[in-house]
């Protein structure tokens, strides 16, 4: 399967989750109950659906200030 960036895809262990980068022979994906992970392209997924009204939480910054 190709993926590119945003798509929606299906992993057997991982669950549902949307690509976030591409880096050559592998996919950054953030899965929806896993968190980030790095797979390689020839790891077997099926396309996914985007779950209604779903958007991931945005990563929070630590205060650089002391």
């Amino acid at each position: 399967m190709h993926c590119k960036m945003n798509d929606w895809i299906e992993h057997s262990v991982f669950g549902l989750g949307r690509v976030s980068e591409d880096r050559g022979d592998r996919l950054d994906i953030q899965f929806i109950n896993s968190g980030t992970k790095t797979i390689l392209k020839t790891a077997e997924f099926r396309p996914g659906q985007q779950p209604p009204d779903f958007k991931f939480s945005k990563a929070k910054r630590k205060s650089r200030t002391p």
